[in-house]
């Protein structure tokens, strides 16, 4: 087989190379060669893609310059070396670690329960507590008719945020301390309970718990100044023709008889389903 010799490197390439393996100079001939696209377009053959000379498609490496081919077979074999890696990096996963994970959803649910519990308690007592500001500061200006309506104005808003948090009266787990808590013989107990509010803010069992009752009997743990979560509901006012008269008791039944009263140490009448243990 005749070889080309190149005129710079005086090294010798394939005859159907146009320019160089080795150092890339052309080849300057006269003669015709045949076109580079009928070279490589015939039968099994291709051209590196480093020295440009034409080599079989089935070879791994690259005759002329040693370059290593990727062909369709080593491409296929790269794939599947690279899914075994994956499979076992996923089959090396702590498994245990994601049923730890799992494990803790349920009780991540449960603590998100109790935080929004929390939240609405907190902003039951922010609401208080801000409307005995407004309402104390607007109170201890001089008195004028204009004075009195804005007084009513601040209540009537307290009235309608608190309306907007509680909702029904319906609560659940909230926390407070036990103020007073009393058995009458054969009938009952009674409690009130005082809650984690800036204003002081008690609420007061609306009849005795029963003597007979699971809630009497969950009752009996506690004692005066215990810690205390418990679930119930804000109670409508018993009579609603009082409404005209005594607009806080639109929403829900409350103990203080003045407006004052109200605001600055509300007493609200609470019936109270259950007591945790938490």
């Amino acid at each position: 087989m005749n070889s080309r010799k190149c005129p710079k490197c005086k090294k010798e390439s394939a005859p159907s190379r146009i320019v160089c393996r080795f150092c890339k100079t052309p080849f300057e001939t006269t003669e015709p060669v045949e076109p580079v696209e009928k070279i490589t377009n015939e039968k099994g053959l291709t051209r590196c893609k480093d020295c440009d000379g034409l080599i079989s498609r089935r070879v791994k490496t690259c005759p002329h310059c040693g370059r290593e081919r990727l062909t369709v077979g080593r491409l296929l074999g790269y794939g599947a070396l690279l899914w075994v890696v994956c499979y076992i990096i996923l089959v090396s996963f702590d498994f245990r670690t994601l049923l730890s994970f799992d494990s803790k959803t349920g009780a991540d649910k449960v603590e998100n329960k109790a935080t929004e519990s929390e939240l609405k308690q907190a902003a039951f007592c922010e609401a208080i507590s801000r409307y005995d500001s407004m309402y104390s500061t607007e109170s201890r200006k001089n008195f004028y008719i204009d004075q009195e309506a804005k007084v009513a104005n601040i209540y009537a808003a307290r009235i309608k945020k608190i309306k907007s948090i509680l909702g029904n009266g319906e609560i659940k787990r909230w926390n407070g301390s036990i103020e007073k808590l009393g058995v009458l013989e054969d009938r009952g107990a009674y409690l009130t309970i005082k809650l984690p509010c800036s204003t002081p803010t008690t609420l007061e069992q609306a009849s005795i718990v029963d003597i007979n009752s699971p809630l009497y009997q969950d009752l009996r743990r506690y004692s005066v100044t215990s810690n205390i979560t418990f679930s119930g509901r804000f109670i409508p006012p018993p009579n609603k023709a009082a409404n005209k008269i005594r607009p806080h008791y639109a929403y829900y039944a409350e103990q203080s008889l003045t407006e004052s009263g109200g605001v600055r140490e509300p007493e609200f009448i609470f019936e109270f389903t259950a007591f945790h243990k938490d």
